[in-house]
C-alpha cells in the first residue's frame, strides 16, 4: 500500500506541532519541580539538565516548523503549559509530591519517545529526512530520562519513606 507524500506531509506538520505543545507542558513541569525540590539532589541535576534539553527540543521542533513554512500552535502550547502547571500544583499538594512527580516525568518521557519515535517514520514517509537528526536527539534525551526515572525511582523511593520515618520533610 503506498503513502501519499502530502497525506503524510500533513501528518508530520500535525505531529510537531503536537510535540512542540507537549515538550511545552514537560518544561513547565520540570521548572515546577526545580521550584520545589529541596532533598533529592540527583533528581534536581537531572532535572536541570532536562530543563536544558526541553529547551533544545523546543528550538529543534521550531526549525524544523519553520523550515516546513509552519509555526506551533499557540493554542497547543498555552493548554498544555497550563496542564503541566496544573498538574505540578497538584502534585505539590500531595505529602508524596516527589514520587507523584517522578511517575508524571517517567509518563510524559516516554509519551514524547514514543512521539519523536512516530514523527521520524512520518518525516521520513513525507521526504523530510532534513528533520530525522533532530528528531532523534529528541527521542534519546526522552529515552534517557525515562532511563533516569526509572533507575533512580527506587533509591528516591528510599529516601522518601527514611525522611518520612525521621519526621522530615520528605515530598520534595
Amino acid at each position: 500500500m503506498t503513502i501519499s507524500r502530502d497525506v503524510a506531509r500533513d501528518l508530520f506538520v500535525t505531529g510537531l506541532k503536537n510535540a512542540h505543545a507537549t515538550a511545552s507542558q514537560g518544561k513547565t513541569m520540570v521548572q515546577a519541580q526545580l521550584n520545589r525540590i529541596e532533598n533529592y539532589p540527583d533528581v534536581e541535576v537531572k532535572l536541570n539538565s532536562h530543563l536544558a534539553e526541553k529547551e533544545a527540543q523546543l528550538q529543534r521542533l521550531e526549525t524544523i516548523l519553520d523550515d516546513l513554512g509552519e509555526s506551533p500552535s499557540a493554542f497547543k502550547d498555552a493548554t498544555m503549559s497550563t496542564l503541566g502547571f496544573i498538574g505540578s500544583l497538584g502534585d505539590a499538594m500531595a505529602g508524596d509530591e516527589i514520587i507523584k512527580n517522578s511517575f508524571a516525568t517517567f509518563a510524559l518521557a516516554n509519551y514524547e519517545a514514543a512521539a519523536y519515535a512516530t514523527l521520524i517514520v512520518m518525516g521520513e514517509a513525507a521526504g523530510e529526512t532534513d528533520a530525522i537528526g533532530a528528531l532523534e536527539a529528541s527521542l534519546n534525551e526522552e529515552k534517557a530520562m525515562a532511563a533516569f526515572i526509572a533507575e533512580h525511582l527506587p533509591a528516591v523511593g528510599m529516601r522518601f519513606m527514611q525522611l518520612r520515618s525521621q519526621g522530615l520533610q520528605a515530598s520534595h
